[in-house]
C-alpha cells in the first residue's frame, strides 16, 4: 500500500511521510493565501509547488506531495484513488480530491498566480476546470516522472550570479536532491565536495574560498561551515 488511513478516517498518511488531515475545506483560506509563484525556471516550479501543496493541505484540499509522482501512473491527475495495493489514496478521498481539484483550479487561473507573460497561464487555462490536472501539466517539464530523460533536468549545477545567497542556496539544495532522485544516490551541500562547487559558483568564490578554507579542512571547525551555518557565515564575510 502507498498510503495508511486510520481506523477513524481523521487523517491518511502518504508514502513520504505527508499526514493529510480530513477536514472540511476552508475555501476562504485557500482564497485569501494563494501562494502566487513568483518565477516560473523548472528549480522555482517545484519549490513552489511544495509551498503550495503544504499552505493548501493545511486548508482541507489535497494537492499530491511532489516526489510521489510516479513514472507511466495515475492519469490525468498523475495520482490514483481507491483501495488496490497500487493506488496511491484510500476510496474515502475521491470526493476530497474532486472539491480539491475544482478549488485548485479556481486558484490557478488568477491572473497574478503566475509572472506575467508566463506559458503557464495557457497550461492551467487549457485544462478547463481540472486544477488537479492543472498542477501534473506544471510540472510536466520539470519533474523526472515525466521528462523521458531525467538526466537532463541535472547536467549543470546551478550559480549566485544576481540571485541572493539564500536563493542561491535553495536553488542548489534543490539541485542535488533532483541529483539524488535522478541517479538513486544521496548527495548534500554539506559534503565537502559540494560545498566546495558551491563556493566555486558564488558570485564572490574567490574571497569566500579564501576566508573560509583553513576552516573547511579541519574537522573540528568543519560543523561551522555546514548547511546554515555555511549561509550564515557567507552572509557575515
Amino acid at each position: 500500500m502507498h498510503y495508511w488511513i486510520d481506523s477513524g478516517l481523521e487523517k491518511t498518511i502518504c508514502a513520504d511521510g505527508t499526514i493529510f488531515f480530513h477536514i472540511p475545506i476552508d475555501e476562504k483560506m485557500v482564497m485569501k493565501n494563494p501562494a502566487p509563484c513568483k518565477k516560473d525556471t523548472h528549480a522555482l516550479i517545484r519549490r513552489w509547488y511544495q509551498t503550495f501543496q503544504e499552505t493548501l493541505m493545511q486548508c482541507g484540499v489535497y494537492v499530491h506531495p511532489l516526489w510521489l509522482f510516479r513514472k507511466n501512473h495515475g492519469g490525468e491527475w498523475g495520482f490514483t484513488v481507491g483501495d488496490g495495493p497500487n493506488d496511491d489514496l484510500p476510496t474515502p478521498l475521491r470526493m476530497t480530491c474532486q472539491q480539491s481539484s475544482t478549488l485548485i483550479y479556481q486558484l490557478l487561473s488568477q491572473s497574478t498566480m503566475f509572472p506575467p507573460g508566463s506559458p503557464l497561464h495557457h497550461v492551467v487555462a487549457n485544462c478547463y476546470g481540472n486544477g488537479l490536472k492543472a498542477l501534473k501539466a506544471i510540472l510536466l517539464c520539470s519533474h523526472p516522472a515525466f521528462v523521458d530523460e531525467p538526466s537532463t533536468l541535472v547536467t549543470t549545477y546551478p550559480k549566485q550570479k544576481d540571485k541572493s545567497l539564500l536563493e542561491y542556496k535553495m536553488e542548489a539544495e534543490d539541485f542535488l536532491q533532483m541529483h539524488s532522485i535522478v541517479q538513486g544516490h544521496s548527495r548534500e551541500l554539506d559534503d565537502p565536495g559540494e560545498l566546495d562547487i558551491f563556493i566555486n559558483n558564488m558570485k564572490y568564490n574567490t574571497f569566500v574560498q579564501r576566508v573560509t578554507w583553513d576552516g573547511r579542512r579541519q574537522r573540528a571547525m568543519f560543523h561551522k561551515h555546514q548547511g546554515d551555518n555555511c549561509l550564515k557565515r557567507s552572509t557575515r564575510y
